[in-house]
């Protein structure tokens, strides 16, 4: 037996090896279907972890490592391994340097569990060797069949060691053990112990048996000794189980009754255990028994000591007298009516059962007689209730005086006056006070014809009455079966009931059945029932409050009470023990896997001497101190025990793991390892990503989830043990469930890239659609606008050509040869210069100017001087780089000519001016003619139809101009007068984009 660093207990068996987690086993045996990863035989005889963790087994067909996270086995032996004698192991022991050194079968074996290589040390006698081992000094001892031995691995030397010189042969070495105080014991078959101290400097072997009592038949393979953490020295004999105390020399004899109590299936041990929490493993030839006993919380006393409950340790009352002795009275009516009850004491000392038969007028109580009630009064004289009445036994003289009743007396309990009051019968029973100094008594029976509708009237309730007390104040009180509980007042004979109420009113008791009653030191008394669990009177209100098994109670049958020093209750229940504490109103249980002898509690069966406290039970009686009953302070390491996905068990992880999408189903079980009592371990599970909190699971073990998406997901488990102590860290599992790759991150980037990437394609498409539709609009606008420009330009040339030949002709109707020449020869210069200019989109202002003079001089000339002018360039407007649209200035220049002064009386006077503002070219034209509204006036049908024609298209092209070049070309005209009002010119704004 082996318990590993995470707690699992190992047991190596004749057909295989076994892990145990306080809840099942898991088996590792030979596999015929995969030998080279399973045990290569089935017998597994030691087990040991090395310093590293590793974890290695010796069995009867070499060494086997496995891998407790993965069970997985790797074998190692001397080929052939099946059929080499040297691969049958019996032990394995690891040396300061970290080597193994293995028994076998006539030789001992070195191992490397780094290398995996084998070195043999034959021995010459060819005998089983068992033990092995290294003292402090470096020396190795080894003993088997033929004796003791020193080993020298240098030489491979085995030196025989005599254990006994007065011995013809010396015995057959079964175990050795070296223990912390460096004693070296040795175990033999058939002459006991021997003992050698490693420690001084001659050290010799001398028989070990202090008083005697040592057996001398110790267990062979070396599984005779065990040390526990206390130093105590177990000793495995096949006479029993011993435990030697090597500082006094004290030996502790496990006998057959203590064995039977403790739970053992047999005595036939072959190995011992004992746990870091206490827990006592015993081998058997018929399994593994184990044992709370050496950290037992209760004592228990048994008529006939067993784990199964048997008729006689069936016990109905129980009473611990001042000497210490134990007084059972057995209860045999649960499980038989036929069946022989009887009356036992208890030694203190061993414990042994013993009959008492008691005389009385030429007649005893036999132990076939039913014992219902003890009590001890203040001269230590022990009254029983039985079957036929009451009896005392004055001890101290050996006389017995029978006092007859006509049903069975079933409890007993004094008054502050020295009187007795009884439970008489059970059906149809009674009350009754009895005087112990007269022998009689009075009866209180249920009054026929009394009225329940009254508070107080004479006679009890009900003629079924189960438990008696008698209160600080002198009032009994009587719990019944069918009418609640009865309130008597011995001074005036009057009875007050409390009974339920339908429907339930809480100030009322909450059950008719009322079995168990106790008085607490502040006048309290406290109600056991059937069905109603614990009922608190308040004597003085008359009112109760109630606790069931939603306050954490076992059960809401309360067959027994009684109080502690410290002021809690103890309850005996069907369910177990509870201690609750009426001020927290907390409840704790005990039960069988706390050490109880079984879980059902008998009806009135309690008592307490001094602070220990007595209950009787269907397995016999519980003996205990309650501050003896400390909680178990060690939270539980929790493992994760099995995993599955898509319901197929797999690998334990070492670290988190990782599935596609379509493998989602997961399953986890998990332990806490308690071996005091898993079966009330509590478990708790959540997994971050699903379950918002924790899930209380109770004592359930396993969880599953189904279909979880993708993500990463932690699934945690903490734990508390059989006292509530938790685990809060627990153990956690990291699981990674992948997306299917069209939903990766990968995958959804590149959608979205590509995605982005068509849409902007698309985008980039259509806006390229657009610009060159927008484009050839614009390009087919543009050429429209310059076709249309030339068209306009083409206008212009032929308006100034037919206005010019107009002038030309005044001149040859007027016979003016001379002028007509001049201007021709002028009109011939500007020609050619328009129609230069005519052709460029622009022109230089330069340019611009030299058609506007000579165009001047044109109309000078044909008006015959009629107007003067005069064009200005700020020095700063730079005339041979500035380029402007041809003839856009020239027609307001005629139109002023034409409008204005043409109409005025007296030489007129028309100024061009330029400069520049804000990079815009400002062309100011201003007449001082007679203004636009006079002009209208007249009417000049030439007039006319030049504004129509020369205005029209040059406002037009401005507004083409603007389209074409996004320019900001403007005109304006202001209508200038003199300061009486009247119109005295008209002055044109021009700002031209350059």
């Amino acid at each position: 037996m082996y318990q590993d660093r995470e707690g699992f207990m190992w047991f190596g068996t004749w057909n295989g090896l076994n892990r145990y987690d306080g809840y099942t086993f898991t088996v590792f045996k030979p596999n015929p279907k995969d030998p080279e990863h399973s045990m290569q035989g089935s017998m597994a005889v030691d087990i040991h972890e090395d310093r590293s963790g590793r974890f290695w087994v010796a069995t009867g067909a070499g060494l086997i490592l496995i891998n407790k996270q993965t069970g997985e086995i790797t074998p190692f032996g001397i080929p052939p391994i099946r059929l080499n004698f040297s691969n049958i192991l019996c032990k394995i022991y690891e040396d300061r340097k970290g080597l193994f050194w293995l028994t076998a079968d006539g030789a001992i074996l070195r191992f490397n569990p780094d290398t995996k290589e084998f070195k043999k040390y034959p021995h010459s006698f060819n005998s089983w060797l068992y033990g092995i081992l290294e003292d402090q000094k470096g020396r190795m001892w080894t003993g088997g069949v033929t004796g003791l031995y020193q080993f020298h691995p240098q030489t491979g030397a085995f030196t025989p060691i005599v254990l006994d010189s007065t011995l013809a042969k010396q015995p057959y070495v079964a175990s050795l053990h070296l223990d912390k105080r460096g004693f070296l014991w040795v175990g033999t078959e058939g002459e006991g112990i021997f003992r050698m101290d490693t420690r001084l400097a001659t050290p010799r072997f001398v028989r070990y048996n202090p008083n005697g009592i040592i057996h001398q038949r110790i267990r062979a393979y070396d599984q005779g000794f065990f040390e526990d953490q206390q130093g105590f020295l177990w000793v495995v004999t096949k006479e029993g189980l011993q435990r030697i105390d090597s500082r006094t020399d004290q030996v502790i004899t496990l006998t057959t009754h203590e064995l039977q109590a403790r739970g053992l299936f047999s005595n036939g041990i072959s190995c011992v255990y004992l746990d870091r929490s206490g827990t006592l493993w015993i081998g058997t030839d018929q399994g593994i028994s184990k044992s709370l006993s050496y950290a037992r919380k209760f004592q228990m006393r048994q008529v006939t000591p067993t784990t199964s409950s048997l008729p006689q340790n069936n016990v109905g009352t129980l009473l611990e007298d001042a000497q210490g002795t134990l007084w059972l009275g057995r209860d045999g009516k649960a499980f038989s009516q036929t069946y022989s009850t009887g009356f036992y004491r208890l030694a203190p000392a061993s414990g042994l059962a013993t009959p008492v038969v008691v005389a009385y007028q030429n007649k005893h109580l036999s132990p076939e007689e039913e014992i219902s009630a003890l009590y001890e009064d203040a001269k230590k004289q022990l009254w029983v209730g039985s079957s036929t009445g009451l009896t005392l036994i004055d001890q101290t003289r050996r006389t017995s005086t029978h006092y007859p009743f006509d049903m069975p007396v079933t409890k007993i309990v004094a008054d502050n006056r020295g009187k007795l009051w009884l439970v008489v019968g059970e059906w149809g029973g009674y009350i009754a006070c009895f005087d112990p100094q007269t022998g009689q008594s009075t009866a209180y029976r249920k009054e026929v014809g009394s009225s329940t509708d009254r508070k107080r009237y004479i006679g009890v309730n009900n003629s079924t009455p189960r438990d008696l007390l008698v209160s600080r104040t002198g009032d009994i009180y009587i719990g019944t079966l069918g009418a609640g509980i009865d309130r008597l007042n011995p001074q005036t004979g009057e009875f007050t009931y409390y009974t339920p109420t339908y429907p339930f009113d809480r100030r009322h008791i909450n059950d008719r059945d009322a079995i168990s009653l106790y008085e607490d030191a502040d006048g309290i008394i406290w109600a056991g029932t059937v069905v109603g669990g614990l009922n608190r009177l308040d004597p003085a209100t008359g009112e109760f409050t109630f606790y069931s098994t939603h306050n954490g109670l076992p059960s809401d049958q309360i067959v027994s009470i009684i109080g502690d020093a410290k002021g809690n209750l103890w309850l005996g229940t069907d369910q177990g023990l509870c201690r609750f504490d009426p001020r927290t109103r907390t409840a704790r249980t005990y039960t069988i896997h706390d050490g109880l002898p079984a879980n059902e509690f008998r009806e009135r069966a309690v008592y307490r001497r001094g602070d220990r406290l007595l209950f009787g039970t269907a397995n016999g009686a519980v003996i205990f101190h309650p501050d003896s009953l400390p909680d178990n302070p060690t939270p539980p390491p929790v493992y994760l025990t099995r995993f599955e996905v898509m319901g197929k068990a797999q690998p334990l992880p070492a670290g988190p793991v990782e599935f596609p999408h379509d493998r989602n189903f997961l399953a986890f079980e998990f332990v806490a390892i308690n071996y005091h009592a898993p079966q009330k371990n509590q478990y708790a599970y959540r997994l971050e990503g699903i379950d918002k909190d924790w899930v209380y699971s109770g004592t359930r073990r396993f969880v599953s989830y189904s279909d979880l998406k993708p993500g990463t997901y932690t699934f945690r488990v903490k734990a508390a043990n059989n006292d509530d102590i938790w685990n809060e860290k627990g153990v956690s599992q990291v699981v990674i469930i992948h997306p299917p790759w069209w939903r990766t991150w990968w995958f959804t980037t590149l959608a979205i890239a590509t995605g982005f990437s068509l849409m902007y394609t698309g985008y980039r498409y259509r806006v390229e659609q657009i610009r060159r539709g927008e484009q050839q609009k614009a390009e087919f606008s543009k050429k429209l606008s310059e076709m249309e420009m030339q068209a306009l330009r083409a206008q212009m040339n032929p308006h100034f050509i037919f206005n010019s030949l107009n002038s030309i002709n005044t001149f040859i109707l007027k016979n003016d040869p001379e002028s007509a020449s001049e201007y021709l020869a002028k009109f011939s210069r500007l020609i050619r210069l328009i129609l230069q200019n005519s052709s460029q989109p622009v022109v230089t202002l330069e340019n611009e100017l030299e058609a506007l003079r000579l165009y001047l001089n044109m109309e000078s000339l044909r008006f015959r001087n009629k107007f003067t002018y005069a064009i200005e360039v700020d020095p700063e407007v730079e005339t041979d780089v500035i380029e402007i649209p041809p003839l856009l200035i020239q027609p307001y220049i005629e139109n002023a000519i034409w409008h204005g002064l043409m109409h005025k009386e007296g030489i007129g006077h028309v100024g061009i001016n330029l400069h520049m503002a804000d990079d815009m070219l400002v062309c100011i034209i201003e007449d001082d003619g007679v203004g636009r509204r006079r002009a209208a006036e007249l009417k000049s049908k030439s007039a006319t139809r030049s504004k129509s024609l020369g205005m029209q298209i040059t406002a037009h092209r401005i507004k083409l101009i603007n389209e074409l070049h996004g320019r900001e070309t403007t005109m304006r005209i202001v209508d200038l007068v003199d300061a009486t009002g009247e119109a005295c010119g008209t002055r044109v704004v021009l700002h031209i984009a350059v």
